[in-house]
Parts: structure tokens; sequence; C-alpha cells
């Protein structure tokens, strides 16, 4: 980041997203001085993703977690692992799929978290992964599901093209 910012609705709009999630998003503060109005395009992107969701938000939170994961970016996993423990996912549980225990978790985290990281892979077990979401929730929750992912791994890849990514070794992810 270049110097100190003046205060706009857009820098406004990302102090309150950093409460909400627990990180800083030095990323987007860099996106808004070089591209006023970037960030806040950023946000509304997220906005609509999770708009109208049909599956429950603890098995789409763990799709993101599962998605981020495999994108290596501990920034943006610490992020997922906050929202997770925000939609009333219970530490073990998180604390679990971070761990790869995927067996410790109940069939829809499971399923989530699973489903996150075979589409994030591109893993072959991803039709079965999709199947077995889709049997479960239906449709419209694999489509939302798709598109949470997508979103998920979207983050990781503008932080790394703007040089702003740390993987997962270099942060500590806390539950």
């Amino acid at each position: 980041m270049h110097g100190k910012l003046p205060e706009t609705p857009e820098l406004a709009a990302i102090r309150e997203r950093e409460s909400t999630i627990g990180v800083p998003l030095d990323y987007q503060r860099d996106m808004a001085a070089a591209s006023p109005g970037s960030a806040l395009r950023l946000q509304e992107i997220g906005r609509l993703v999770r708009e109208n969701q049909s599956v429950p938000e603890p098995v789409a939170m763990m799709a993101a977690l599962g998605a981020v994961m495999a994108e290596d970016c501990g920034d943006c996993v610490q992020i997922y692992v906050n929202l997770a423990l925000k939609a009333g996912i219970d530490k073990a549980m998180v604390k679990a799929a971070l761990e790869h225990r995927y067996s410790d978790l109940p069939i829809d985290l499971k399923l989530g978290v699973c489903f996150g990281r075979v589409v994030s892979e591109n893993d072959p077990m991803l039709l079965e992964k999709g199947a077995a979401l889709e049997a479960r929730f239906g449709r419209k929750a694999l489509v939302d599901l798709a598109l949470v992912v997508a979103l998920a791994r979207f983050y990781p890849t503008v932080k790394r093209a703007l040089g702003h990514s740390r993987t997962c070794a270099e942060a500590k992810v806390t539950v």
C-alpha cells in the first residue's frame, strides 16, 4: 500500500468486513487505492454468491474451507475458519477438517469439506462427492456449493495475482 488513503465508503466497507472475518484485508486496500471501487465489486460478488443459499450454512462454510485449504492460502484458511465458527460449527469439527480427520465429522460437514477439496484439486472423486451432495440436498444446492467453492478459490487467486498471498506453511491458522 502507498501512503494513507482518505476515508471513503469503500474503505469503511473493508474495515467492516475485516471486523466480520477477523483478518486484515490489506490486498483490498491495495485494490481500492489502485482502482477505486474494485474492492466493493469484489465484496458484491461474495454477497451475490451467498444470497439465497439452499444448502445449510455450515455445509457451505465447510465446502469453502476445503477449497481454500487446497489453495494453500493461510490467511484465507483463517478467514473461513473464523466464518465456520461464526456459522456455529463446533471448534472440534473445524479442527478435524484442518487436520484431515474427516471420519470425525458429521456426514453433512464431511460432504462439504470433501467437496470443496475435490473440486479444487480436480480429484477423480469429484463426481461421487457431487452426486452424494445432490442426493442429500438437491440440484440447486449443488449449484450453490459450486459457486461457494469457486468464490472461495477466487480470493486466493486475486491475492496471489496482487502479490499478497501467504501460504499455509507461513501463516499460523488458529481455531
